[in-house]
């Protein structure tokens, strides 16, 4: 759910760019709040929110933030690629998880050069 107000309901779990901050990645970009509703959770874990941000915007931006993400958690693939599926995202993950664990030697149209993405971890002091 996106909505420009902030929700104050256990049942509305923070997710988007905005919960990247419990990671202490913060970013400049607004562009609403985006809830997960659920009656039987209490959190998102990272993979979650790396499915959902994916979910919410497809973009070369988003994409590396996600895999920020991933890496300043170190959440394992494998848990993002389960998350993935349940979502029905692997498919946009998948060559995510691979540019990574190859430190970028294997990169797809969905990826950005290496440079770019080690310049983005030194900026927000994550080790990719």
């Amino acid at each position: 759910m996106r909505t420009d107000e902030v929700v104050d309901d256990s049942q509305y779990l923070l997710t988007g760019l905005d919960a990247f901050s419990e990671y202490s990645l913060q970013f400049f970009t607004r562009s609403g709040n985006y809830y997960f509703y659920s009656e039987s959770r209490e959190s998102l874990s990272p993979a979650d929110l790396v499915c959902h941000l994916l979910l919410i915007e497809n973009d070369a931006r988003h994409r590396k933030y996600a895999m920020l993400l991933i890496s300043a958690t170190n959440t394992s693939h494998e848990d993002v690629r389960e998350v993935a599926t349940s979502y029905g995202v692997e498919d946009i993950i998948s060559p995510l998880l691979t540019y990574l664990r190859t430190d970028g030697e294997q990169s797809s149209a969905q990826t950005p050069p290496w440079s770019e993405m080690e310049s983005l971890a030194r900026d927000y002091e994550v080790e990719i």
